[in-house]
């Protein structure tokens, strides 16, 4: 075997190693979407659908593909609101993203909560179950990040059919993760 041939062979292998374990090349498999307005940007898988928020706060929702109609969905929503009056801190905006979730949805239950970083900003979490009356009462999980900047909150919401859940957190935190102030 020439030089070349193994070259190519290496390639091939470590292009099959990636593709079997799920894990692929940067830009790849994923778009930066730039919201200039909302003061963001945020990559999402290609495949995804994107929604524009339709309301003045919700900046974007995406959701992950089905290839058939019995195939658990996941879902993004990325909430810009202006940071309400008395709140300065992620822990500040934690506390008031709870009372309005157990206020909102129906069965509310929290299940974790806590600080972690996104890039370099301080940023407090959220993991709760919750049904969807208006959705055959499904039962759902969801794990929110809240971010505080300038004057503005933001939040990102990532919820999936509670038996689904796990299936998506890889996805979750490498999105969560590629959030930028810009």
């Amino acid at each position: 075997m020439n030089k070349r041939n193994i070259v190519i062979s290496g390639v091939l292998l470590i292009a099959f190693i990636f593709c079997t374990l799920g894990i692929g090349f940067a830009g790849e498999k994923s778009k930066r979407h730039l919201y200039k307005e909302k003061g963001f940007s945020i990559e999402i898988p290609t495949d995804w659908k994107m929604i524009k928020g339709k309301q003045n706060i919700i900046a974007l929702i995406a959701l992950s593909p089905q290839e058939k109609p019995s195939d658990k969905q996941c879902s993004l929503c990325v909430v810009v609101e202006p940071k309400p009056k008395g709140i300065e801190t992620t822990d500040d905006c934690l506390k008031k993203h709870i009372n309005y979730i157990g206020k909102t949805f129906k069965d509310f239950k929290k299940i974790d909560s806590g600080k972690t970083k996104i890039g370099d900003n301080e940023a407090a979490w959220l993991s709760y179950s919750f049904r969807m009356k208006k959705y055959n009462n499904i039962e759902l999980k969801a794990i929110d990040y809240i971010l505080v900047k300038g004057k503005r909150v933001y939040v990102l919401s990532f919820s999936a059919p509670i038996e689904a859940f796990s299936g998506f957190t890889k996805v979750f935190k490498e999105i969560s993760g590629s959030f930028k102030f810009e």
